[in-house]
């Protein structure tokens, strides 16, 4: 550590072993565009409400890895284990978690959070269209830190790992919220959240869209989309705040996720989340790229994470898809 401008200078390892919320005040090269408390103030009324709740904000001189200086401003009115990085304006809070991980500045468990993003990303690199004031984070899942998560029984189960402690979190503040495999999180037939994983070596990374203030309209969907956009606010929950909900659904699933996967089984974990599954025992349109489109009832989840059907009177398992009410 050395001084510049009075400013102690922390090493990207220094910065990565202190917990704390961090704005970032450098372009990363050109990814995303620098922040501060006044910049960040100014984006959208719920970030201004988040910037008075956890200031003040002090400022930090960071070294990268590269050799990079960058200046951070940490909050001090946060004291939780947890650490994320908010970003300004970048492609997409995957990249930025890359690029930090890249830089040996990110912890295990440490997260992104933009504030906007250009080229947000669903499944298939489907087009995430993405509204100041909603979330827009990612979340790093480090395989060394996930206990029995190698196993095979559990492959294929992250996305519901993560949708399942997105689900108990939003139902703790009073929404209703559903899980419509195999990623996504609705509310009252609406789609409020996307949940995406990538793989990145043995670790993953777990990317997150949830409409707080903001949903498309159907015009600004795509044009096979299946259910409609929704909104926290839209279902009157309209005191949620993007850091103020990322930060207590990762200081609260960060254990919650590491019990399941130490206490459960992948089995008693499906059945346990068959509870939150919409259109459990209804009938679907289902869609494959296998297959054309056909009509089945929902009946449950198997182990490796695939949704059971029952179709013609036969089970049937499938992998990849989606579904459309049909009843």
């Amino acid at each position: 550590m050395r001084e510049v401008s009075g400013l102690a200078v922390n090493t990207a390892e220094e910065l990565k072993n202190k917990a704390g919320i961090y704005l970032i005040g450098s372009d990363l090269q050109g990814l995303t565009s620098p922040l501060d408390s006044h910049v960040l103030a100014a984006a959208h009324c719920v970030w201004e409400k988040e910037v008075q709740k956890f200031g003040p904000w002090r400022r930090h001189i960071c070294r990268f890895s590269s050799g990079d200086l960058s200046t951070m401003w940490r909050a001090d009115g946060y004291s939780g284990m947890s650490t994320v990085f908010i970003v300004g304006r970048t492609t997409s809070s995957m990249d930025v978690i890359r690029k930090l991980l890249s830089e040996n500045l990110l912890p295990s468990w440490g997260s992104v959070l933009a504030v906007e993003q250009s080229r947000g990303r669903g499944r298939r690199f489907r087009q995430w269209i993405s509204h100041l004031g909603n979330i827009y984070g990612s979340w790093y899942w480090s395989g060394a830190a996930l206990p029995c998560s190698s196993g095979a029984s559990w492959a294929g189960l992250t996305p519901l790992l993560a949708a399942e402690s997105l689900v108990a979190c939003l139902k703790s503040k009073g929404l209703s919220a559903q899980i419509k495999w195999p990623n996504d999180i609705i509310i009252d037939n609406r789609k409020v959240c996307g949940v995406l994983v990538e793989d990145c070596g043995i670790d993953q990374i777990i990317g997150v869209g949830l409409n707080l203030v903001h949903a498309p309209t159907d015009c600004h969907l795509r044009k096979d989309f299946t259910l409609s956009a929704g909104c926290a606010e839209a279902e009157g929950f309209d005191k949620l705040t993007p850091l103020s909900f990322w930060m207590e659904w990762v200081d609260c699933s960060r254990k919650r996720i590491r019990e399941m996967i130490s206490c459960l089984s992948a089995s008693d974990f499906v059945k346990m989340l068959e509870r939150h599954l919409v259109w459990h025992g209804k009938k679907v349109l289902v869609q494959t790229t296998q297959e054309k489109e056909f009509s089945a009832r929902i009946v449950g989840l198997a182990e490796n994470g695939g949704l059971r059907l029952c179709r013609s009177g036969k089970e049937k398992i499938i992998c990849s898809g989606t579904t459309i009410p049909d009843f």
